[in-house]
C-alpha cells in the first residue's frame, strides 16, 4: 500500500482496499466520487489532478505526506521516488527541473506525465477538433479570472482556476492544425501558470510548484520563451516570499535566458527589479542598486519601443510596480533608509487604480511599516489601520503574511495605538489561519 501511495497509483490503492473487503460503494462515499468512477479507477483509470488526489487522500484518512503532497503531523512528505522530502528538497527539485527545461533537457519531475487530464468532476465531452477561436476563448477565460484575482485575491478564484485548467488539459487530446496546437499549448500553460499563482496566493506552495512544472514544460513545447520566463518569475516569487532568497535569485536569473530569447525588455525589467528586492533582503546594497539600475533601464527601453508585436507577459508591471520594487529594496535592507522607501510607496499608491487592489494593499502595508520605522506615528498608525482594513477585504494568504513586518514594527513601540495595532493584526492573521 505504501508503495502505491508513493507512486500516487490510486488504481492500485483501490484494488488493495477491495481485497480487504471494502466495497466500491463505501470508497465512493468516503472520497466523494460516484461508484462508477471508483470502478473505472479500480480498472486502471489514472488520477492525476492534484485536488482530486487530495480529496481521495483526505476521504480515506491518508496523510498527504504519504503521497508527497504536503505535510501531516508526524509524517514527512514522501516524493514519487519514495524518499522523504522537506520544503528545501522540494524547492531544489523545482529549481533543477526549471533549469533542465530552460537549457533544453527533457523534463522529468516525477509529478505525473503530461497528457489529457481526466476530469472526474465533469463529464462534458471534449470537442473533436479545435480552431483558433476555441483557443481564444481559453485565453479570455484565463484573463477574466486574472482580473478577479487582482481585485479580490487568489482565494476568490482558485477553485475556478483549478477547474479551468482541468478542462484546458483535456483539450490537448483534440485534433487541430499545427498552428492552433502551438497556441493551445501556450494557452494551457498559461492556465496552469495562473492556477499556480492562485495556489501561491492562498499559501499552497507545493500545489503552486506542481502547476508551474506543468506550465514550464508546455511552454517549452510551444517554444513560448516569454511564457517560460513568466513561469520562472512566478516560481521565484514563492521562494522570495518564503525566505529562500538565494533560490529565488537563481530562478530570477534563470528567467533571463528565455527573456533574452524573447527579446523582451519589459520582462527583463521585472526580473531585474525583483532581483534588486532580493538583494535588498540579503543586505547587499551594491548588487541591489546595480539590479535596480538595470530594471530602470530595461523599463525605459520597453516604454521607448512602444507596443510590441506580441504583448509581453510582463505588461502588468507598470511604473507603480517599478517604484514599489525599489521601495521594497530599501525597506528590506538591514541598514536601509525608510526615508528613501516612503516616497516610492507614496508614488506607487498614487498611480494605482481599483483594478489592482492587492498590489495597492501590499504597498499600503509597506508604507505604514516605513512610517513606523522612521518614527512617524502620526502618519504611521492611520496608514497601518487602513492597510489592515484593505487586507481584510482580500482572500490572500500572501497579503496577511506581509502584515507580519508591520506587526513586528508596531510591537517595538510602547504607545497604546501601536499595541492596539499589534492586537488587530494578530487577530486578522489568526482568523484566516483558523
Amino acid at each position: 500500500m505504501r508503495t502505491a501511495l508513493v507512486r500516487r497509483d490510486i488504481s492500485r490503492v483501490y484494488q488493495l482496499l477491495r481485497r480487504l473487503g471494502i466495497t466500491q460503494k463505501r470508497i465512493a462515499a468516503r472520497t466523494g466520487q460516484s461508484q462508477s468512477e471508483v470502478s473505472e479507477i479500480t480498472k486502471g483509470r489514472q488520477v492525476m489532478a492534484y485536488d482530486v488526489l487530495a480529496r481521495i487522500g483526505d476521504g480515506l484518512g491518508i496523510p498527504r505526506g504519504y503521497m508527497g503532497m504536503g505535510y501531516s503531523p508526524g509524517v514527512a512528505a514522501v516524493g514519487p521516488s519514495g524518499g522523504r522530502e522537506d520544503e528545501d528538497v522540494q524547492r531544489r527539485r523545482f529549481l533543477a527541473a526549471a533549469a533542465s527545461a530552460v537549457v533544453g533537457a527533457t523534463l522529468d519531475f516525477g509529478w505525473g506525465q503530461l497528457g489529457p487530464l481526466r476530469d472526474v468532476a465533469s463529464p462534458t465531452p471534449v470537442p473533436g477538433r479545435l480552431g483558433l477561436e476555441d483557443v481564444r476563448r481559453i485565453e479570455a477565460a484565463t484573463g477574466a479570472l486574472k482580473a478577479l484575482d487582482y481585485q479580490q485575491g487568489g482565494g476568490s478564484v482558485r477553485d475556478a482556476a483549478i477547474a479551468h485548467v482541468s478542462w484546458c488539459r483535456r483539450l490537448l487530446s483534440a485534433d487541430c492544425t499545427d498552428a492552433v496546437r502551438e497556441r493551445l499549448l501556450s494557452a494551457v500553460a498559461g492556465a496552469h501558470r495562473f492556477a499556480g499563482w492562485t495556489s501561491f496566493d492562498v499559501g499552497l506552495a507545493d500545489a503552486a510548484r506542481y502547476h508551474y512544472v506543468q506550465a514550464v514544460e508546455l511552454a517549452k513545447q510551444a517554444e513560448d520563451h516569454g511564457l517560460m520566463c513568466s513561469v520562472l518569475y512566478a516560481a521565484a516569487r514563492i521562494e522570495l516570499h518564503n525566505g529562500a532568497v538565494n533560490d529565488a535569485l537563481k530562478l530570477f536569473q534563470l528567467g533571463e535566458i528565455p527573456a533574452a530569447d524573447a527579446a523582451d525588455a519589459h520582462a527583463g525589467a521585472v526580473l531585474a527589479a525583483n532581483q534588486a528586492w532580493a538583494y535588498g533582503r540579503l543586505n547587499r546594497p551594491d548588487l541591489a542598486n546595480t539590479a535596480m539600475a538595470r530594471a530602470r533601464r530595461d523599463f525605459a527601453r520597453a516604454q521607448e519601443y512602444g507596443e510590441p508585436e506580441r504583448p509581453s507577459w510582463a505588461s502588468f508591471f507598470t511604473a507603480a510596480d517599478l517604484a514599489a520594487s525599489e521601495g521594497m529594496m530599501h525597506l528590506e535592507m538591514r541598514d536601509g533608509d525608510p526615508f528613501r522607501a516612503i516616497p516610492l510607496f507614496e508614488h506607487s499608491i498614487g498611480l494605482r487604480t481599483g483594478l489592482t487592489a492587492r498590489s495597492q494593499t501590499f504597498e499600503r502595508i509597506a508604507l505604514a511599516t516605513g512610517y513606523l520605522r522612521a518614527g512617524d506615528h502620526r502618519l504611521g498608525v492611520p496608514a497601518a489601520v487602513a492597510a489592515v482594513a484593505s487586507a481584510e477585504q482580500l482572500q490572500s494568504r500572501r497579503v496577511l503574511d506581509r502584515l507580519t513586518p508591520l506587526r513586528l514594527e508596531a510591537a517595538r513601540r510602547r504607545d497604546p495605538d501601536c499595541q492596539q495595532l499589534v492586537h488587530e493584526i494578530t487577530a486578522v492573521q489568526s482568523q484566516y489561519a483558523a
